[in-house]
């Protein structure tokens, strides 16, 4: 970092609030505007999320729940022998 010849660092540029609106509605006028959800609704979807991403955290260390009794693919030619000649 910089430093000043006294060995204090530079201090921080401000920023007032009309400018911070302006960089906001310039954000928002090129990417969109941010889908805030507040009240039941926000709760209701940030719930189902939560409760999606568990599940599938479990999902990958567990293994997929309703098919774990039913191989994905038929098995090999090998996986039958028992010869190492495979």
């Amino acid at each position: 970092m910089s430093e000043d010849a006294n060995g204090a660092e530079p201090a921080a540029p401000t920023v007032s609030q009309a400018q911070l609106q302006k960089a906001e509605a310039y954000v928002e006028a090129e990417e969109g505007v941010v889908n805030r959800l507040f009240g039941w609704a926000g709760r209701l979807v940030t719930s189902i999320a939560v409760a999606m991403s568990l599940f599938h955290l479990y999902a990958a260390v567990a293994g997929a729940w309703p098919f774990t009794d039913f191989p994905s693919s038929p098995p090999s030619r090998c996986a039958t022998r028992t010869s190492l000649s495979c």
